[in-house]
């Protein structure tokens, strides 16, 4: 990363691809880096909302919740990106489940209940909570989810179905999950594909 930011502009990609090795191999330095990099160049500002956009969604997807609210701190703080509150929120949702903070996700859930007035959630923020407790290996609490969005009336996402089946094959538990669901969930044709392959 080091060599290859004084190469010249990174594209979203490149960034996406630095900023997931150095979380994974250097945690401690990632807000530096980055933002450190950011504030030592000359980019629009749609283009610095992009980057620690970015930013965030990595950290939130390597299961760093400190991280994403360090992104966040010194992208407002040294760049003056303020980045939406929508977007924190599902990075934060993320971050935790990824990380198996249940107590957390759930404080998180409850806040957003309390900020709207039907007392609901979106099926976004219970999407990224599906995702980050499958990469926790928190199957039980991702099918949680999935059945609170069905509660809620909201149609499942194919792709989430895809990678429960998906997670649940790899831990060898796809007869306790089916079961789990109760029949309440339709599995989707590429989640039984997902089943194949394993």
């Amino acid at each position: 990363w080091r060599s290859h930011k004084r190469t010249g502009p990174i594209s979203g990609q490149e960034l996406q691809h630095w900023a997931g090795r150095v979380i994974a191999t250097e945690p401690e330095s990632f807000v530096e880096e980055f933002i450190g990099h950011f504030a030592e160049t000359s980019l629009p500002d749609d283009v610095l909302l992009d980057g620690v956009s970015t930013l965030m969604d990595v950290a939130a997807q390597a299961g760093q919740p400190q991280i994403v609210e360090a992104v966040t701190e010194a992208a407002k703080e040294r760049l003056s990106v303020v980045v939406d509150k929508g977007r924190v929120h599902r990075s934060r949702l993320r971050a935790h489940a990824a990380c198996g903070s249940e107590r957390r996700v759930e404080e998180l859930l409850r806040q957003e209940r309390e900020q709207v007035a039907d007392g609901t959630v979106t099926v976004r923020s219970l999407a990224v909570v599906v995702k980050g407790y499958l990469k926790a290996g928190k199957t039980q609490a991702a099918i949680s989810q999935l059945q609170e969005m069905v509660r809620l009336g909201h149609d499942i996402p194919p792709r989430a179905m895809s990678e429960l089946f998906a997670a649940a094959a790899k831990a060898g538990i796809v007869k306790e999950t089916y079961a789990s669901l109760g029949g309440q969930l339709q599995v989707p044709e590429d989640a039984v594909v997902a089943l194949l392959d394993f």
